[in-house]
């Protein structure tokens, strides 16, 4: 019976497995992979300047939400959907092979204490059990289970809007140096 569980959860992470994006494809990529996406990007008050796009899609009982700036991907989140096949906690199996698919011929590196990487964007998330970085540092990922997802994102993705926000900081500071002249 033992022997039986195993195969099942073998074969259920098999299964799963082809739900894997890939941080730095473009729209077109992944819906060549997953099938047509929704967008859901009207009305998300959490999408902004400079994130182009929020898509979703759904393979073996897994959602995928993907963010773009430009036209590359570059956060990835994964989360079991409620009701579906998929298991309820993400297996290590399973994990390891969403690391792996996002390697781009360097190697992951589990940090010993887990981090948020998003803090730096000055954002609160879930307390992640896990956590890893690329060795070539263009890569974090992170394994939250209280929400029980795993979420890749890029270097490029953080720079690009920790750059926009300073930006649009230095505009705003402009803007309101004009107001006040002559006064």
């Amino acid at each position: 019976m033992k022997i039986l569980g195993i195969v099942t959860l073998t074969m259920t992470v098999l299964a799963a497995s082809p739900a894997d994006a890939r941080l730095g494809e473009t729209l077109k990529e992944l819906e060549a992979r997953f099938g047509k996406g929704r967008n859901v990007t009207a009305g998300n008050t959490g999408i902004k300047p400079p994130i182009k796009a929020n898509w979703h899609f759904e393979k073996n009982g897994i959602r995928i939400s993907a963010n773009f700036i430009g036209e590359k991907c570059g956060y990835i989140y994964y989360q079991p959907l409620q009701g579906s096949s998929a298991p309820r906690k993400f297996p290590p199996e399973y994990i390891a092979e969403l690391l792996k698919v996002n390697v781009s011929g360097s190697r992951w590196i589990s940090d010993d204490e887990p981090r948020n990487v998003f803090e730096r964007l000055g954002k609160r998330t879930a307390t992640p059990k896990a956590s890893w970085y690329r060795a070539d540092g263009k890569a974090y990922a992170i394994f939250s289970s209280t929400g029980n997802q795993v979420t890749l994102v890029s270097e490029d993705y953080i720079q690009t809007i920790l750059n926009y926000n300073t930006e649009a900081a230095a505009a705003a500071d402009k803007k309101n140096q004009k107001r006040l002249e002559g006064f």
